[in-house]
């Protein structure tokens, strides 16, 4: 029996030992660790109205944001991962904070793109999220509209 015990780890090792690759070559990431991924290229990934484009998800889809401070008023588009016009599967809400409190605006759809409008909007909005449900899922991506 102890000769046996012995065998069964001389063996275990002889198969540990054999599976290891040359240092640096052919290594898997070990448990915990994510395998290092090649950026992706986001070139292609334009605003088609010169707004500012977010992207939903792990880029399954798009939404293009335009804020008229002046018409007080923020203009999305809704596009799919390839930034391709998409019908989102109800109307974009836009969710965010005045001096009032908590304000929640329904998009209306006009020749292809969702209009926000409220008094509020004639200013930075503070604290604003959009909801977007497409293809059955829900996306919040904030509103960080960049000067």
């Amino acid at each position: 029996m102890k000769y046996l015990t012995t065998a069964l780890v001389l063996f275990s090792l002889a198969l540990v030992g054999c599976g290891k690759a040359e240092e640096g070559q052919g290594e898997q990431p070990e448990q915990g660790e994510q395998a290092e991924e090649q950026p992706e290229e986001h070139g292609a990934h334009e605003a088609k109205h010169g707004g500012e484009l977010v992207a939903l998800g792990d880029h399954a889809a798009h939404i293009e944001v335009l804020h008229d401070d002046g018409a007080g008023t923020v203009t999305v588009y809704v596009y799919d991962g390839a930034v391709e016009p998409m019908e989102p599967d109800a109307a974009p809400v836009f969710n965010f904070v005045t001096d009032e409190g908590p304000q929640s605006v329904t998009a209306v759809a006009t020749d292809g793109a969702w209009i926000f409008t409220h008094e509020a909007l004639k200013d930075e909005p503070q604290k604003a999220r959009f909801l977007v449900k497409l293809g059955g899922k829900s996306y919040s991506p904030d509103f960080a509209h960049k000067h």
